[in-house]
């Protein structure tokens, strides 16, 4: 993923984290953002989670200031309350309905109140797209409209929404800044 064409959401993201903040990045891939990220905030802990060797072992060879561990974001099951925010980048298509719901809860629990998400797909793929492709698992893409359903179910508000047409490959995409809820916000929703 080029960092470059999303710095503009990443940059509002992080003016949000607290100093010293502790970020999950999920589906972290090289550790782009990562790298991106600490430029801009080395106070921050950074700790980027993927489930290939492979991504990880490079995103430790481009980011001294982070740590990165290999786990598939299926199974992450964070102790509560640990994380100033979240990132999850271009990771829902890979994932179906019920993982996605499941992921977005996980990371909910993961999050102290007010804590941040910031969650990017794609909602389309673009004629420019390369069928050629190696996908082990075709793409799932889900609508914007499920997708801002399944965080408000989970517990986020949203913040902010843009769709961007990627300019390399034609695919829409979907950026979303959210928060989650407060105890009183949580209340007056069940009510």
């Amino acid at each position: 993923m080029r960092v470059d064409a999303y710095t503009i959401y990443i940059d509002e993201f992080l003016k949000q984290i607290p100093l010293k903040g502790a970020i999950i990045d999920i589906a972290c891939g090289p550790g782009n953002i990562a790298y991106y990220a600490l430029k801009e905030r080395p106070d921050l802990r950074w700790i980027g989670l993927d489930g290939s060797v492979k991504m990880i072992e490079y995103a430790k060879s481009q980011n001294l200031n982070a740590e990165f561990k290999v786990q598939d974001c299926r199974t992450i099951n964070p102790a509560p309350t640990i994380y100033s925010s979240a990132f999850c980048s271009f990771l829902l298509p890979y994932l179906n309905q019920e993982e996605v719901k499941g992921l977005l809860k996980s990371i909910y629990i993961g999050l102290k109140d007010e804590g941040q998400l910031y969650l990017s797909t794609t909602l389309e793929a673009g004629a420019k797209r390369d069928a050629s492709q190696n996908e082990s698992r075709q793409p799932e893409y889900h609508s914007e409209y499920h997708i801002k359903q399944w965080l408000i179910e989970a517990g986020y508000k949203i913040s902010s929404s843009h769709i961007l047409v990627n300019a390399l490959n034609g695919d829409t995409e979907l950026i979303l800044l959210t928060k989650k809820m407060s105890r009183i916000e949580r209340d007056v929703k069940q009510t």
